[in-house]
């Protein structure tokens, strides 16, 4: 009978200890399955994620620059460029538009010093040296605004490097134009005669690739390729066609026929659009 009892004793604790273990089991389970489920799913995975300007798609591979950007000391001394408002601006000489309609008028570019460029992947900033600058303060000075008050038109224009998708690099250059044109409509208010007309205009990307690995992002070596451009317009005929002026203009300026600054080509960019 002794016997009999001290079976059933062992039994029965063998019995609890396998239930025991069994929950202990499903407990790590449990944790393990909570704590897998947070490791997947962060609290912020339904939040957009900012993305600045990199280039990210397939590259190919990368190709030379065919020529060095021409130094704006350089087209000074070649006589395609002189400087005013204290070597902030320089200008090219005048030149003839004509519409087709055979109507004239006499361009010249404005160009700010090489020490500026619009901010990589931004649409309203310019930077120098990495350091932002207020648009704004880019056309103090009596000598800019004595050229910008007695100008007819007066057209901006957007360009950007190649770096990034097509579609950005359009979108940068326009809303640059656009951003021109907003700082300059300030200034139209110190014009004693009302001012110019303002246009804004997108010439897209830079067509040329760089040293930099395929279309990567290599701001520094693609700086020249966002220079700040405007465009002055005197001594139109009337009724002319702006855009189709210009356009004649810069083509005659790519062929080199009148000496123009050569560091800058309606052909160096792959578009030509006036914004409305």
């Amino acid at each position: 009978m002794a016997n009999s009892n001290g079976y059933n004793d062992n039994s029965g604790r063998r019995r609890w200890s396998i239930f025991l273990i069994f929950l202990l089991l499903l407990g790590f389970g449990a944790v393990a399955v909570w704590f897998w489920i947070n490791q997947e799913t962060p609290s912020n995975a339904n939040q957009p994620i900012e993305v600045s300007h990199p280039s990210l798609e397939a590259i190919p591979e990368p190709t030379a620059l065919t020529r060095k950007p021409v130094s704006d000391e350089q087209a000074v001394e070649a006589g395609t460029l002189s400087r005013f408002n204290d070597e902030l601006w320089l200008e090219s000489r005048s030149f003839i538009g004509t519409d087709e309609n055979g109507r004239t008028a006499n361009l010249r570019i404005y160009i700010l010093s090489q020490d500026y460029a619009w901010a990589f992947g931004e649409g309203r900033s310019v930077e120098k040296e990495t350091s932002d600058i207020d648009l704004s303060s880019l056309f103090e000075g009596e000598d800019f605004r004595d050229r910008f008050c007695t100008s007819d038109h007066l057209m901006a224009i957007g360009t950007s490097s190649f770096e990034g998708p097509q579609e950005l690099n359009h979108r940068l250059a326009r809303t640059r134009g656009q951003a021109l044109v907003a700082a300059l409509s300030r200034l139209k208010l110190s014009c004693d005669t009302g001012g110019p007309t303002l246009l804004a205009a997108s010439l897209g990307e830079h067509a040329e690739t760089s040293p930099c690995p395929g279309r990567a992002r290599c701001p520094e070596a693609t700086q020249s390729q966002r220079r700040i451009l405007l465009v002055g317009v005197n001594g139109s005929e009337d009724g002319i066609n702006y855009d189709e002026a210009l356009w004649s203009g810069m083509r005659r300026f790519d062929a080199g026929e009148d000496g123009f600054f050569r560091d800058f080509r309606l052909a160096d960019y792959d578009q030509f659009e006036v914004l409305d």
